[in-house]
């Protein structure tokens, strides 16, 4: 579906061949009353808290989350295994989508920011600051698969999301 606006500035930093874009203002919808009331039955905002208060912004402080996914086939494709690495117990299929998620954020962060937060959310998964085309970015590893991927601090408020192979790509 076209934007009904300008295409917001996290476009330009999905891939290339991207066939599948959403684009959301989380504040928006967090005060929809049907969105509340879900959001309330599910626990989500204790779960979010938790998770957005160690990088010391709220969901609120989120002015939008863009996602963009190429080959569509092998999202269906891989969404099945790991439907069936779910079902058996085996381990999950090793991703390879070119995806990326960027959020403009109405607060400044900091690599410093990204890394403390990382470090009190994932003690298993160790983040590092590594460079790609002179450029700094953060990356970890999924212990189960081995995957790569990272976030990239395009400015102090938009932060570039993904595999490490497709986020070099778009540094």
């Amino acid at each position: 579906v076209p934007p009904r606006g300008p295409v917001p500035d996290a476009a330009k930093w999905l891939p290339a061949e991207t066939e599948f874009v959403v684009h959301l203002r989380p504040a928006d919808i967090l005060q929809s009353p049907l969105v509340k009331d879900i959001l309330t039955s599910l626990q989500w905002d204790e779960q979010v808290e938790k998770a957005t208060a160690e990088l010391g912004i709220k969901p609120t402080d989120i002015e939008s989350v863009t996602a963009g996914v190429a080959e569509l086939d092998k999202v269906q494709q891989q969404m099945q295994q790991t439907q069936l690495a779910m079902m058996t117990g085996g381990p999950p299929p090793v991703a390879g989508t070119p995806a990326i998620v960027v959020a403009k954020l109405k607060k400044r962060v900091t690599y410093d920011d990204l890394l403390k937060a990382s470090a009190a959310m994932a003690q298993d998964q160790p983040v590092q600051k590594v460079q790609h085309a002179g450029k700094e970015y953060l990356e970890t590893a999924d212990p189960r698969t081995s995957v790569k991927g990272g976030a990239y601090l395009a400015s102090d408020t938009l932060l570039v999301f993904g595999e490490s192979g497709h986020l070099k790509k778009v540094i």
